[in-house]
């Protein structure tokens, strides 16, 4: 897991509030860091999988879910379920991408244990991982950028208590 160690200077007054940080202003700050952070992950799965379908280019997103109880703010790329609309020509449905990015098993015949066979193993392709791996460093300074950007736009609005 990436992590991020963000260091922000200034007044004592500041910085007490900042240690008062919570709620809506954080989780603000947080979703939009971390949803900013995301965007190059996106571009490169997006680019590494384009040579091989574009309905699958399309359906990867990314997708945030906040956990307000918690505190805990969750982003994912990754790809969207949905089917082509291609006329004319069949394609797999974007809910068989994870087929493609961890490779299976061709099964002819039906299924595997009523009567189908095994023909061969489909090897991977892999699109999501190589993304992030080679964002990483990128994600981590995108982040504590925009974590540091977001505090000192919460601190000018006033939107810490004091």
């Amino acid at each position: 897991m990436a992590t991020a160690v963000v260091s922000v200077t200034g007044d004592k007054a500041l910085e007490r509030k900042l240690k008062r940080l919570f709620g809506p202003e954080l989780l603000r700050v947080v979703k939009s860091a971390s949803n900013k952070a995301m965007t190059p992950v996106r571009a490169t799965a997006r680019k590494l999988v384009a040579k091989k379908s574009k309905t699958t280019m399309r359906a990867i997103v990314k997708k945030q879910v906040t956990y307000k109880n918690e505190g805990n703010v969750l982003t994912m790329v990754g790809v969207r379920r949905v089917t082509s609309k291609t006329v004319g020509k069949k394609q797999a449905a974007s809910n068989l991408e994870h087929l493609l990015e961890v490779g299976h098993l061709l099964v002819k015949g039906g299924k595997l244990g009523e009567g189908g066979r095994i023909i061969r193993f489909v090897r991977p392709k892999p699109f999501l991982a190589p993304a992030y791996r080679r964002n990483k460093n990128r994600i981590q300074t995108i982040y504590a950028r925009e974590m540091e950007k977001g505090v000192h736009r919460e601190a000018r609005k006033g939107g810490f208590k004091a």
